[in-house]
């Protein structure tokens, strides 16, 4: 009669790493692996912004599903925990550490088309980032400006507005 709500890992296996290295995280420093949280055995890890591994974990997830779904004890499954990232949750790898991540073309790209949607044309985004900037400019903001802080440990919402948008 127990209720069952699974956590489910999706990070990469080492050797689909090895397989899809554009695909891994770009540290501040410019590489693809750094030690991570408590002695992890990984040091590489899939850029959230990868098309590719986010449809391969996807395929994976819709596997798991239909896998205990079709067992005696599946109705008994009340939701799945889908968990990746530093110590299995879902806050970015590298967090613990004070890594900078991710600046993976993929990464770039998937900002640029946010900042798009966003703003919706290169006068609005000059307008709130309060310089000219075109969307094909764009790019993550660099690790000494995304450590920086002003009062009280914030983010001045008009000054560090590339920052905030981007978010990390």
């Amino acid at each position: 009669e127990a209720l069952l709500l699974p956590r489910v890992y999706l990070c990469s296996p080492p050797w689909w790493d090895d397989v899809h290295p554009g695909e891994l995280v770009v540290w501040d420093d410019g590489s693809r692996s750094r030690p991570l949280y408590h002695g992890a055995r990984k040091q590489k890890v899939p850029s959230l912004a990868s098309a590719i591994w986010r449809d391969a974990m996807a395929a994976n997830l819709r596997h798991l599903i239909a896998h205990v779904e079709s067992r005696d004890w599946g109705n008994r499954v009340v939701g799945y925990m889908v968990n990746s990232g530093n110590s299995e949750e879902w806050f970015h790898w590298g967090t613990m550490e004070g890594y900078l991540f991710d600046y993976n073309r993929h990464a770039v790209t998937r900002f640029r088309d946010w900042l798009r949607a966003r703003y919706r044309d290169e006068e609005a985004l000059s307008a709130a980032w309060g310089r000219g900037v075109g969307f094909d400019d764009v790019g993550i903001p660099d690790a000494e400006r995304r450590r920086q802080m002003d009062d009280l440990g914030l983010r001045h919402p008009v000054r560090r507005r590339d920052v905030v948008d981007h978010g990390l």
